[in-house]
């Protein structure tokens, strides 16, 4: 119990000199919705805390009901729209900076597809426009595109597939003589899809 408080002492006092990346593009001013009759951050504790804390120590309550009270202190302050806004300021950069290099780096939600070769450039890419953004250093990871064979496979299954292509870039690529005409012509959700897209497109342009 001693070094539990203890613990939680000096985390305070870490926390109280630690500098926020961006923490001065924060504002406040959110409206509370007196209306809503959605469970709140604190009826959402206590259902985490009678679901996992059985048999835990001090230590674990303790602990939990610090973080949620540093969530619960920003729910209303409108630090979600400006870390949005600091999101794309930062997918901004990273996408300009690699067409700048003639490099096209499509976004798509919280991350970005390149070709395999430029995977170490995007992520060179990405540290800097985080840093140049908001001041502070991040870690990215990157993992390969799936293909129809790769769903159902595990992380660790599928990093081992992926690595083959680090090492052989020829994997997976075939010739013409490879190819099977019912592979070719093989109808998928995907070619309907982008045969309706050419039908609409045909029409409208």
């Amino acid at each position: 119990m001693l070094s539990a408080k203890l613990d939680d002492y000096w985390l305070g006092l870490r926390l109280k000199q630690v500098d926020v990346p961006a923490s001065h593009l924060l504002v406040s001013g959110a409206t509370v919705n007196l209306e809503s009759n959605l469970p709140t951050i604190d009826d959402a504790l206590e259902t985490y805390l009678n679901a996992k804390g059985r048999g835990k120590s001090d230590l674990f309550f303790s602990h939990t009901r610090r973080s949620i009270k540093y969530l619960a202190d920003q729910l209303i302050s409108g630090v979600g729209l400006n870390t949005q806004f600091l999101d794309s300021q930062i997918a901004e950069l990273v996408m300009t900076s690699m067409m700048e290099d003639e490099i096209l780096a499509l976004p798509i939600h919280d991350s970005f597809r390149v070709r395999s070769g430029y995977r170490q450039w995007l992520e060179t890419t990405m540290k800097a426009a985080f840093e140049k953004i908001v001041g502070g250093l991040v870690s990215v990871d990157a993992v390969g595109s799936r293909l129809e064979k790769h769903f159902g496979m595990s992380k660790e299954q599928f990093k081992r597939e992926d690595d083959k292509q680090i090492t052989d870039p020829s994997e997976d690529i075939y010739s013409s003589a490879d190819l099977s005409f019912e592979t070719l012509f093989k109808k998928t959700l995907m070619k309907s899809y982008i045969g309706g897209w050419e039908t609409w497109r045909s029409k409208n342009t």
